[in-house]
């Protein structure tokens, strides 16, 4: 396993035709950046086990390909982004263990997520 201690690279945005992209279980810090939302081919997304901080980008449901996206085990707080309802082929969602700070199972639109539904522990 590769541990790297750094914010993610903004440079990642750059592959729009990135399908997968797993960053898991490294000791990235800072927030998530806006360039992940440029990767519009994007599918899967795992972010989670890192020392991320900051708020979910609301670009992120921008992503309309998106299928998987887990990012627990971080620091993020604030509210949940609204536009995660437009992630209709969205299947894993799973924010557990950070600070989020608002219900949103209501802003989830038309997604269709399956048997895994693991969110956030309330702050």
């Amino acid at each position: 396993m590769t541990i790297i201690s750094r914010p993610y690279p903004f440079e990642l945005g750059n592959l729009k035709n990135l399908l997968l992209l797993d960053l898991r279980s490294n000791f990235f810090n800072g927030s998530i950046p806006e360039s992940l939302c440029n990767c519009t081919a994007m599918q899967e997304l795992g972010l989670d086990g890192n020392n991320l901080t900051g708020s979910i980008p609301s670009c992120i449901g921008d992503l309309v390909n998106l299928e998987v996206f887990q990012a627990y085990t971080n620091g993020l707080v604030g509210p949940f982004p609204p536009s995660f309802g437009k992630l209709q082929g969205l299947k894993i969602l799973d924010l557990s263990n950070n600070m989020l700070s608002e219900l949103f199972l209501l802003r989830l639109g038309t997604c269709r997520i399956y048997p895994f539904f693991n969110f956030f522990q309330p702050v």
